[in-house]
């Protein structure tokens, strides 16, 4: 996120079930001229069991500075972790037109890595502003 790339800035939803449609906003790095220049990605929910999967194709994304990588699919698994956590597992699914393959797939995989780590801790911090008191 710290290399000029888009940086997540909030996903909406339009409803909560299978067919839904989720639109993520992404602020542009040091070039961009407004709020959400960054781009957007937009992802169809194609399977819901609340509190256990939640599976989505990406339909559409339009990244400042990301021609070179594709998105395909996000999953969530949530896994209760005893009475009172979960444990969530992110899987990204992404296409990528960079070679040589072994040198840019750690990189890549980087990157994601980075993003999941950027939305968990999102993630966890607005946990904890609704529900710890």
């Amino acid at each position: 996120m710290y290399f000029d790339l888009p940086v997540p800035v909030k996903c909406i939803l339009d409803k909560e079930e299978v067919g839904g449609i989720r639109t993520c906003y992404f602020k542009g790095g040091n070039f961009s001229v407004n709020n959400y220049g960054g781009g957007t990605i937009t992802e169809k929910i194609t399977e819901l069991e609340r509190g256990k999967i939640l599976k989505m194709d990406v339909i559409d994304y339009t990244l400042v500075g990301r021609d070179w990588l594709g998105f395909k699919e996000a999953i969530y698994y949530f896994d209760k972790v005893g009475d009172h956590s979960c444990k969530v597992t992110r899987i990204t699914t992404y296409t990528s037109k960079t070679t040589p393959r072994f040198y840019w797939e750690p990189l890549e995989k980087h990157g994601i890595r980075q993003e999941h780590d950027y939305v968990f801790n999102y993630l966890e911090k607005e946990l904890k502003r609704k529900y710890v008191r």
